[in-house]
């Protein structure tokens, strides 16, 4: 638990000495120069000079070692993929892009395998050294038939055998990110959210979708649909085509790329016909042009307008090709002014092209460093397991501290309403048996249990007299957290020890 302590606060500080650790940390010194040793020669950290200039001995540095994990982020789109690697400091080691000429989900695999491929050959690692790949897709992932959904126009990509494909090739590390979500950690870490708590990133482009940050988290929702915008019930226009509605969404159909390409040839646009030649002509003041781009900015108002009424947004961030399209913006303010409610600030998105890939790689930096924290020989459950629960679990996974230690559970939705958790006489064990646990809602809780054992519990004072006394997991409970963990499909938690 100090090896944890101490590797939070240089990953969240960057390079301190011992002196400042134990400061920041409420440790002695001697605790820290002990832990210290231990994540040394675990590769963990490395010495990062000296620090001059100031009274008294100069002091040694500490600092995360960048290459104790690597994170592999891919972005799936449909004209061209994206990915990078970058390293548990952040820094990206590499990035590179391939046109996407796959027609079938095997061959998107194929054509993934090989930009992974290029990415670790120029960053010069072996595929194996990559700690956790994440890739950002279209579409949700659906539990029940353990295979994406709502993919949009990836032609077999919502069928299982795509999803295992993905999985042979990358390893039990991979994760599956939804694009614009990823999108929008992006944001949140690099962009405009990076002050704001409440903030949603509307994605326009070849498709629509929206990520929802609310109190610095990104909200899925219970069926990780949520931000799934194009299925609004809002259309009109030209764009709208009611064959593909059911397929890719009401909204989508007539407000992505496709829609105002649709539009704009049936109000009289004539020749090579795109989104981005449609904007160019708005611009020159072709009136068909105009009225096409004039729609556009309501239909999206329009959207906007309903998210605000239901979260209340600080602030709205338009990315996508559409999205950033020079003065789109300040249109879809203007619509938006006329309908709602309240103005929350619009701000067009700097990110790029790259911002899925660099949200994948956000995201996967935090669970490659869980992965690192279940190496210590010290890991608890709540600290290194966390972001490998959240990962497959996909839903609310929360740690309320870095505390667990010998009564730390796995706090979850229970047949008994938990009664029965607390009355056991190994309470890691109540929580790991099948019968307990519920596939939804679960929660790592970092919690010693002794805070909430009742008084008549016999074990209540020898609880808290342990809680105060900071022990962890004892050995006989560790190899307990390897394996399986109640019937959720996919989910195991490493083992602590």
């Amino acid at each position: 638990m100090n090896e944890q302590l101490l590797l939070e606060h240089i990953r969240q500080r960057g390079p301190c000495s011992r002196a400042e650790l134990a400061r920041v940390s409420g440790l002695s010194k001697p605790t820290v120069s002990l832990a210290l040793g231990n994540v040394e020669r675990a590769g963990l950290v490395r010495t990062a000079g000296q620090r001059t200039g100031v009274p008294g001995r100069s002091a040694r540095l500490y600092e995360i070692r960048p290459d104790a994990g690597l994170v592999l982020g891919l972005d799936i789109g449909l004209e061209y993929i994206r990915g990078a690697i970058a390293d548990l400091t952040g820094e990206i080691r590499t990035r590179a892009s391939l046109r996407a000429r796959a027609t079938s989900a095997r061959a998107r695999v194929a054509e993934l395998v090989e930009l992974a491929d290029l990415l670790c050959e120029s960053a010069n690692v072996p595929r194996s050294a990559l700690t956790q790949t994440v890739i950002g897709s279209p579409g949700v992932y659906d539990p029940r038939r353990n295979a994406m959904k709502l993919t949009g126009g990836l032609r077999g990509w919502d069928r299982p055998a795509a999803l295992a494909g993905l999985r042979e090739a990358f390893g039990p590390s991979l994760m599956m990110e939804n694009d614009v979500d990823a999108a929008a950690l992006a944001e949140r870490a690099l962009g405009h959210g990076r002050d704001v708590d409440n903030f949603a990133f509307v994605h326009i482009g070849t498709g629509i979708g929206m990520g929802l940050i609310i109190g610095g988290q990104l909200l899925r929702g219970a069926h990780g649909v949520a931000g799934e915008i194009a299925f609004m019930p809002l259309s009109g226009g030209a764009g709208a085509d009611e064959h593909e509605v059911r397929k890719r969404g009401t909204l989508e159909v007539a407000a992505s790329a496709s829609g105002i390409v649709r539009a704009a040839r049936r109000g009289g646009m004539r020749g090579p016909v795109s989104a981005r030649r449609v904007f160019a002509a708005a611009a020159r003041g072709d009136e068909r042009a105009m009225a096409v781009v004039a729609e556009e900015a309501r239909l999206v108002a329009e959207a906007i307008c309903a998210v605000i009424t239901v979260v209340d947004p600080d602030l709205i961030v338009l990315g996508g090709g559409i999205g950033r399209a020079p003065g789109f913006a300040e249109s879809v303010s203007i619509e938006l002014g006329r309908i709602a409610p309240v103005m929350p600030a619009i701000r067009v998105s700097a990110l790029g092209t790259d911002a899925v890939v660099d949200g994948c790689l956000a995201a996967g930096t935090d669970l490659a460093w869980g992965l690192v924290l279940t190496t210590l020989p010290t890991a608890s459950l709540g600290d290194g397991v966390r972001s490998l629960l959240r990962a497959q679990v996909r839903g609310s996974v929360e740690v309320k501290d870095r505390s667990a230690g010998p009564f730390g559970v796995i706090r979850c939705e229970v047949d008994d309403r938990g009664g029965d958790l607390l009355r056991r006489r190994d309470p890691v064990e109540g929580a790991l048996r099948p019968d307990l646990l519920a596939p939804s809602g679960i929660q790592v809780g970092g919690r010693h249990v002794g805070e909430h054992v009742p008084r008549r519990h016999r074990g209540h004072r020898d609880a808290v007299r342990r809680q105060r006394a900071g022990h962890r997991l004892a050995e006989r409970v560790q190899p307990r957290l390897a394996g399986p963990v109640g019937r959720v499909p996919g989910l195991a938690a490493e083992r602590a020890a």
